[in-house]
């Protein structure tokens, strides 16, 4: 099962493909691409600059679809996807 088939936009928000920059805005790549690698190496700071809000957002519409349990590794990609989802911009990590 692939995580597009796990995570759904949420009802009532557009899935207007927001991506993630990991070199200060110079490039951008969708979730879904985004190497394991680099995910798991760079997370600590990738948590660190999303913002609290939207957080919760996350988290709550994860533990309402029964995703909050999933593998560390794999719950890292949906979440990201996840907040992608909730926030209204890119997400940039410098």
């Amino acid at each position: 099962m692939t995580n597009e088939q796990i995570y759904t936009a949420p009802s009532g928000l557009e899935a207007d493909d927001k991506r993630i920059s990991l070199d200060n805005g110079n490039t951008f790549t969708d979730p879904q691409t985004l190497p394991e690698a680099d995910l798991n190496r760079l997370w600590d700071q990738i948590i660190n600059v999303m913002d609290a809000d939207v957080v919760a957002d996350a988290h709550h519409d994860l533990a309402k679809r029964g995703l909050s349990d999933l593998p560390e590794w794999h719950h890292r990609r949906v979440f990201l996807e996840a907040y992608l989802k909730f926030t209204w911009n890119d997400l940039v990590v410098g």
